[in-house]
């Protein structure tokens, strides 16, 4: 008994119920309208839920294979961590824009509370754990991953829990292994921290071996053990990266480097690396792609461009403070500089909590410089910073729901869930294939049986794989919609803007929230 009073004294301390607020704040604002906004899951949402389906029904994913460690999905090869956290909603409740989504908001919570921990570890202040949990949880540069399907939000979770371990494997060396396995994990996740995550492996060792005098057996069995730990579960993600399938897919994202010299592959890294830089991406614009930022917003509040000067000012006098929340934000950029677009939000998001975490040391130097006025600085802060979240979650409620229709593939819901209910009287349902993989969408609005669609898909081999994958699967066609071409039967036809039919009468036409056509419906019958 005396323990549970002292569990709920310690819970009521004012540190934790600032705490508790601030994952209070998070979980409002990514949970309110989560299956509504953005307004429809994209192509990579999609295939993670259809492919967590096709697991939970049948033990494979929508290629056959059985629990794989890397799903084949459109070619590109998604990463398992992510897809298999979404299983179990998927198992519970069904596939649902939410079901894909809540796993983001459970992982970005637990980063949350991670970048507390690591930044009241290095400081060795809770203020400083406070507000780096408070800035981090609204800041532009997550939000919108933090309440969508994104696999980056798992990855970032495992790799600061690693850092995390690392930097309390001080006072018990053999934690060390546990932070080496989140590491690894979080390779698993998204592959951005297949290149993050062996530097951090590498930092950690060179910082133990600093102490190897004091004690280097122990340090010399425990770097041993983390290499093999490491090693081991590289070796499934070696064997992949020296497929032809990891070439091509670097090939389609990564930077040209077969028509390029190799100097100037190394200025063109060297450019997408400082381009993370700009202010106009972190604090005015952002990433220039609207599922990853609003229009109009940078991917760090304003007042960030000043309390990170601070901030680096007042780490410069720390004897070594400073290494791990530069180091670790610097570390984020590299694997978005290796790839052709550039700056790239998604792809360093590994650096947004120790740009934070320096951000909130700048506050720090504020209130020591002005100590009779620490209390109105703080006031000050959390106020501005509330202020211009509230703009930006209310833009995003109100304006990005509506706009941003076309970049979420909106189109494909509205016909789907509109027309699903007639679908048993038609022979074929043919849609246009121009706003790319329509039939993953087909999956994942019917939750069609997996079975069924191994058993009668047709894979595209003529067109580029950006289309679509699939030709067809069971009655449902994917392709340019042309009146010579129209298949035999009854079918119904989701017609893009550009393969309008003069030749039938419309009965329908499908509005994107903006007021955009998404498609154009006609009905065939051609039995001939």
């Amino acid at each position: 008994m005396s323990q549970s009073f002292k569990f709920i004294s310690r819970l009521l301390k004012k540190e934790y119920f600032i705490l508790f607020l601030i994952l209070a704040l998070f979980l409002i604002t990514r949970l309110y309208k989560i299956g509504e906004v953005p307004s429809s899951v994209y192509w990579d949402e999609a295939s993670i839920g259809y492919n967590a389906f096709s697991i939970v029904q049948t033990g494979r994913d929508e290629w056959g294979e059985t629990f794989p460690l890397h799903f084949k999905a459109f070619g590109e090869y998604k990463l398992p961590v992510y897809i298999y956290s979404v299983a179990l909603p998927v198992k519970l409740f069904g596939l649902h824009e939410w079901t894909v989504r809540l796993p983001a908001v459970v992982f970005s919570i637990f980063s949350i509370l991670l970048t507390f921990l690591i930044a009241k570890t290095i400081s060795g202040q809770t203020f400083v754990g406070l507000l780096s949990a408070f800035s981090l949880s609204i800041t532009p540069y997550m939000f919108i991953f933090s309440r969508t399907g994104y696999e980056a939000t798992a990855g970032l979770t495992f790799f600061l829990l690693g850092v995390w371990i690392f930097l309390r494997s001080r006072q018990n060396l053999w934690l060390l292994l546990l932070s080496v396995l989140s590491l690894v994990i979080s390779m698993y996740a998204y592959n951005s921290y297949r290149i993050i995550a062996p530097l951090a492996m590498l930092i950690f060792i060179l910082r133990l071996l600093g102490d190897y005098r004091k004690q280097p057996v122990k340090i010399s069995l425990a770097v041993a053990a983390s290499l093999i730990i490491f090693l081991t579960g590289c070796y499934p993600i070696a064997q992949f990266l020296s497929s032809a399938d990891a070439t091509s897919r670097f090939q389609a994202v990564g930077i040209d480097y077969v028509n390029r010299k190799k100097i100037f592959i190394g200025l063109d890294v060297v450019g997408n690396y400082l381009s993370h830089f700009n202010p106009n991406f972190l604090f005015l614009n952002g990433d220039q792609n609207a599922r990853s930022q609003q229009p109009g917003f940078g991917e760090l509040i304003i007042f960030d461009a000043v309390l990170l000067l601070l901030g680096l000012f007042y780490l410069r006098k720390e004897p070594s403070g400073w290494r791990w929340p530069v180091l670790f934000a610097l570390l984020g950029f590299i694997p978005a500089a290796l790839t052709r677009e550039v700056p790239h939000a998604l792809r360093s998001l590994s650096a947004a909590p120790f740009l934070i975490i320096i951000s909130s040391y700048g506050v720090v130097f504020l209130r020591e410089r002005f100590a009779e006025s620490k209390k109105l600085i703080l006031w000050a802060v959390v106020i501005g910073y509330l202020g211009m979240f509230a703009v930006y979650f209310n833009n995003f409620l109100c304006v990005y729901s509506v706009n941003s229709g076309k970049d979420w593939q909106e189109e494909y819901k509205l016909a789907f869930q509109t027309y699903a209910p007639d679908f048993a009287k038609y022979d074929h349902i043919q849609m246009s294939d121009r706003y790319s993989e329509p039939y993953i969408f087909a999956l994942y609005y019917l939750s069609f049986n997996p079975d069924t669609f191994r058993r009668t898909v047709v894979y595209n081999t003529g067109k580029i794989s950006a289309t679509s994958v699939v030709k067809s699967f069971d009655k449902f066609i994917f392709d340019t919609i042309d009146y010579h071409h129209l298949p035999e039967g009854k079918t119904l036809i989701f017609a893009h803007p550009t393969d309008r039919l003069n030749e039938l009468p419309v009965k329908n036409i499908l509005y994107r929230r903006d007021g955009s056509v998404a498609f154009y419906v006609y009905e065939y019958d051609n039995f001939r």
